[in-house]
């Protein structure tokens, strides 16, 4: 459910999988704590079932950790993929556990458990919850009665989406496999159009501030069959038209590096990509460029990122292997402000 990094560390040395995410009981979160920060998701060890999420105040420069646990004095479970929040409640896709968690944001008290196979990310759209599944489907979820109430059959391996409009925007990654292509949904009737974007495993999806869509097209490492890497398809960024079935032009990123990250700044002039295993650094690109940068934005290493829509802060996550991850915060130019300690595998957060 992992990238591979998580995979063939998995071979190379079971002891690792069995390091403890935290023994102490995490510190209690004084009232109106999560009104003003970020939320951070961790992934957690596979097979373990200690994904977690941590919360960091800004005003207070502190951070808590295990913060569904301490809440609600469950186990959040196993590999907690993504995090959305919309409408005063969280949503929080936990993979291999098959389940979304949804949460009250004011005091991150559980409300509902809701049971998909392998979702990946969630977008809201009024009381709407869409999540995309490695089922190979987008699951319409009702947030008023917390029922699945509809299913959309889409690429392979559905991975990022948005909402444009009354448009959903489907990246199919491939999964396992590789895909191609980029569902379009109208949100009226649920019926689907097909682009194909012409590269390898599109992944994630930003609107930048005309409108038009970007797609991250992550590439993949080609395996034989020992699972020795024998040669590499390049990602890409693909700008589209707001309506996504026109491709406005296609900028190659690496021949042999795969971001699987990609984000926006709030006024939708810049992009950025990373959060791959191999890849150093953070890079941004404005949206009127036409080649990539030769260098990275931030040189640090990353497992993940996310940027503060309310702020442009650039939340940079680093895994540790064995011991809880790392997360860096920068101003928009590149600054570091400061950094702080999370869970295990931190890869994004919202």
């Amino acid at each position: 459910m992992k990238n591979l990094r998580v995979l063939f560390g998995a071979l190379l040395s079971v002891s690792l999988f069995f390091s403890s995410c935290n023994d102490d009981d995490p510190a209690p979160v004084p009232a109106g704590k999560y009104d003003n920060g970020v939320f951070i998701n961790n992934e957690g060890i596979f097979g373990q079932g200690n994904g977690s999420v941590s919360f960091y105040d800004n005003e207070k420069d502190s951070v808590y950790n295990e913060v569904f646990k301490m809440e609600n004095n469950l186990p959040l479970g196993d590999v907690v993929q993504s995090m959305t929040r919309a409408g005063g409640k969280i949503m929080i896709a936990v993979n291999a556990s098959n389940k979304v968690e949804i949460v009250n944001q004011a005091d991150f008290k559980h409300l509902a458990t809701v049971y998909i196979s392998q979702p990946r990310y969630i977008v809201v759209d009024g009381n709407n919850a869409y999540v995309s599944s490695w089922a190979g489907k987008v699951y319409v979820v009702d947030l008023i009665n917390y029922t699945v109430k509809d299913s959309i059959t889409t690429g392979t391996g559905p991975e990022g989406m948005l909402i444009s409009g009354a448009r959903l925007f489907v990246a199919n990654s491939g999964g396992w496999a590789v895909d191609s292509t980029l569902t379009i949904v109208s949100l009226t009737d649920y019926s689907t159009t097909t682009v194909d974007l012409n590269t390898y495993c599109p992944a994630m999806i930003e609107a930048d501030a005309d409108g038009n869509i970007w797609v991250l097209a992550k590439g993949n490492t080609v395996y034989d069959e020992n699972w020795n890497p024998v040669s590499h398809n390049p990602s890409y960024l693909v700008q589209l038209s707001s309506e996504g079935r026109t491709i406005l032009k296609t900028v190659k990123l690496f021949d042999d590096q795969h971001p699987a990250k990609l984000d926006a700044n709030k006024a939708g002039t810049k992009l950025y990509y990373g959060g791959a295993w191999g890849l150093q650094g953070l890079y941004e690109i404005d949206v009127t460029a036409t080649t990539a940068p030769s260098s990275p934005f931030i040189s640090e290493p990353n497992y993940g990122f996310f940027v503060d829509p309310a702020t442009d802060v650039i939340y940079l996550l680093q895994d540790a292997y064995t011991s809880n991850g790392k997360v860096i915060r920068y101003d928009s130019n590149g600054n570091k402000l400061n950094d702080f300690t999370v869970g295990l595998y931190p890869s994004g957060g919202c």
